[in-house]
């Protein structure tokens, strides 16, 4: 069961609303779209930001907290980089305890879109892999498919150098630095500080093996 409300101003000017609809109806999970608006229009800006996380900590008894699900947008600068982060203050990384990065490949004029999710941070424990998964439209509906991202190369470019070196090493077992400089076409330089300041990569006899494979084909 779903339940949706139309907000038109920032969460905390609602939140004793809020409150009494998650303890009236029961809600468990909470999810808000998107960040902007949420917070009052200034991502950007320290002071809304944790005025709105506040105003989520005091939606629920603290004794039975609901879990949050925020959709946060990024910009095209960001994006351009590889690998981005909620538009706005630094407080969008640092208070969460998980956050997920989403890129999409889509086509023009397909029935389907390739999503790629990242576990970007944890607070709870390791990061997971890398889950990738299509979307396609008939006129049946919508059906979801799990999607290996090595097949998409505009999905494979938007991941870190370490996801890209652990993806290269589980399909294609241990490597040289120089190989997988050839294969990633990525700079010398850069993949030896990746390789030897991640517990997750280990030489052998100047191979590179992962201790964490990603269990791809």
């Amino acid at each position: 069961m779903v339940f949706y409300r139309f907000m038109s101003g920032p969460v905390w000017d609602s939140v004793e609303f809020l409150k009494s609809e998650v303890a009236r109806l029961g809600i468990k999970t909470v999810v808000i779209d998107s960040a902007g608006p949420a917070c009052g229009g200034e991502p950007e800006n320290a002071a809304p930001t944790l005025k709105f996380f506040d105003a989520l900590r005091d939606m629920s008894d603290p004794k039975d907290p609901v879990q949050t699900i925020i959709l946060a947008h990024v910009t095209h600068e960001a994006r351009k980089g590889g690998r981005s982060s909620p538009f706005g203050s630094v407080f969008w990384i640092n208070l969460p305890r998980n956050v997920f990065e989403l890129a999409v490949s889509a086509g023009q004029q397909q029935n389907h879109s390739d999503y790629a999710l990242h576990h970007r941070k944890s607070n709870t424990g390791s990061l997971r892999p890398p889950l990738g998964f299509r979307l396609t439209w008939s006129e049946d509906g919508c059906s979801i498919d799990e999607l290996d991202i090595r097949k998409n190369a505009k999905l494979v470019a938007g991941l870190p150098l370490g996801e890209r070196v652990g993806i290269a090493i589980s399909k294609n077992g241990a490597m040289s630095t120089a190989d997988l400089a050839e294969l990633l076409d990525a700079p010398t330089r850069s993949l030896s500080a990746t390789l030897s300041g991640d517990d997750r990569f280990t030489s052998v006899n100047g191979q590179w093996e992962t201790t964490e494979p990603l269990g791809v084909e």
